[in-house]
Order: C-alpha cells, then structure tokens, then sequence
C-alpha cells in the first residue's frame, strides 16, 4: 500500500511512522519547512487510510481527489455510543 503514495508523501510518512524522526528531524533532511513536512504527514496519513479502506471495502479505487480524510463522530454520536456501552 506504501508504495501506492506519492514518493513525497510516502517519504515522510516512512521517516516519521518506522525510522521514528521527529517532524523537525525531516525538515533538516529535506530542507523544508517545519510546516510543510507536518501538512505533507498529514496528507499521507489521509492518503494511506483512505487506501487502506478501500481495500477493506473492495471497493473501485477512488481518484486522489475523491480521496476524504476519515469522518470522525461529532460529540453527540460519541455520547450515544457512550451511553449504548453502559446499557450493556
């Protein structure tokens, strides 16, 4: 699936996530800014789990820019599951 990423995005994503370096640590490597190498981490983590979902799903493959980062539960949908857990 890693090898799916663009190469930037699949560079900073291995140098962050298995080569365990800081944000920081990058942007000296890459001689970038700070900022870019946190969107470009981002980007790739959204990348990463939209495959991985559509491997999941077996879905057909989706263009990168039908791509969504995943949709996280409002406050509201995380204290009904909340309360369905405790009525358990």
């Amino acid at each position: 699936m890693l090898d799916q990423l663009p190469e930037k995005y699949r560079t900073v994503l291995v140098m962050f996530e298995l080569e365990d370096m800081s944000t920081q640590e990058i942007a000296d490597i890459r001689h970038t800014k700070l900022n870019t190498v946190k969107v470009q981490l981002h980007r790739a983590r959204e990348m990463f789990h939209s495959r991985h979902r559509q491997l999941l799903s077996k879905e057909e493959p989706l263009s990168s820019l039908e791509m969504d980062p995943p949709r996280w539960k409002d406050r509201a949908g995380q204290a009904n599951l909340a309360e369905r857990c405790r009525d358990d």
